[in-house]
C-alpha cells in the first residue's frame, strides 16, 4: 500500500540527526515535496540522482525549497549517465536503507519495500554512495 510506503520512507528520514543521503536514478520533485520535510531542520538533504534518468521537476523542487526554507540544507547532484541503479536512504552516513522501487512510483503498481542493510556491505555502500556525491555534479 502505498501510504504504508510512504510513512516507512517518513520515519527512517525523521531520524535523521545530520544527513540524509537520498540515492534514486530517478528522483523528481516528488521526493522534495513528500519526503524532505520530515527530515530534521539540522540535517541536510543530499539528493543524488543520474544525468540520464533524473526528471526535470527535480531542481525547480529544490530551488523552491531553499526559498521557502532558507534555514535548511538541501543539495541535488546528479552521476554521470548509467552509474546509478539502486536505490538507497542514508542516514548519518551509516544506516543504510534499500528501497525496492524508484521513490517516485514506491508502491504505485505493486507493493514496495524498504529494508535496513545490516550487513557488512552497508558499510561499503555509505562510502561508494559518498565517493559518488563526491563526484557528481551539482543540479541545484
Amino acid at each position: 500500500d502505498k501510504d504504508l510506503a510512504y510513512s516507512a520512507i517518513l520515519r527512517v528520514v525523521e531520524a535523521a540527526v545530520s544527513e540524509v543521503l537520498i540515492v534514486d536514478p530517478y528522483l523528481d520533485a516528488r521526493v522534495v515535496t513528500d519526503f524532505t520535510i520530515a527530515v530534521p531542520e539540522a540535517a541536510s538533504v543530499l539528493l543524488l540522482a543520474d544525468a540520464k534518468s533524473v526528471k526535470a521537476s527535480l531542481a525547480p523542487a529544490v530551488n523552491a525549497f531553499r526559498v521557502q526554507y532558507p534555514t535548511r540544507t538541501i543539495q541535488a547532484r546528479v552521476t554521470p549517465v548509467g552509474d546509478l541503479h539502486d536505490r538507497y536512504i542514508i542516514i548519518d552516513s551509516k544506516e543504510v536503507w534499500s528501497v525496492s522501487q524508484s521513490i517516485k512510483d514506491l508502491a504505485a503498481r505493486s507493493p514496495g519495500a524498504i529494508m535496513r542493510d545490516e550487513t557488512e556491505l552497508a558499510a561499503l555502500k555509505v562510502a561508494h554512495f559518498t565517493s559518488a556525491w563526491d563526484t557528481a555534479t551539482a543540479l541545484a
